[in-house]
């Protein structure tokens, strides 16, 4: 297995986490936004294919041609980089982990 930038959690279900509220209110003081073609190339591909196909995207809707997504890079308080994006008003954490094979076809 490769180590990738994966999807972590969600500001959803880091709710009642105090680890990871702290970490995400941290990330959000500090972070950049960046374009879909930076976030896409530093993104796991599987993790981020499965995360769009789980929001409804598919060939027909693409994730990039949604003007009301927005992608961040920022760092948490131990200084490693940390992925993510915004779709309606929740953020999708993407953290360095070890990612699952390419099973799923790249539609994006």
């Amino acid at each position: 297995m490769e180590k990738a930038f994966i999807l972590t959690y969600t500001c959803v279900t880091a709710n009642g986490n105090e680890t990871l509220e702290s970490e995400l209110e941290y990330i959000q003081e500090n972070d950049s936004e960046i374009s879909f073609k930076d976030f896409l190339s530093s993104v796991s591909q599987t993790s981020f294919n499965q995360l769009a196909r789980s929001l409804g995207y598919s060939k027909d809707f693409k994730l990039e041609e949604d003007r009301y997504v927005t992608y961040h890079k920022s760092f948490n308080k131990e200084n490693e980089v940390v992925y993510f994006l915004r779709h309606s008003c929740i953020e999708y954490v993407f953290k360095e982990g070890f990612d699952a094979p390419e099973d799923l076809e790249n539609d994006w």
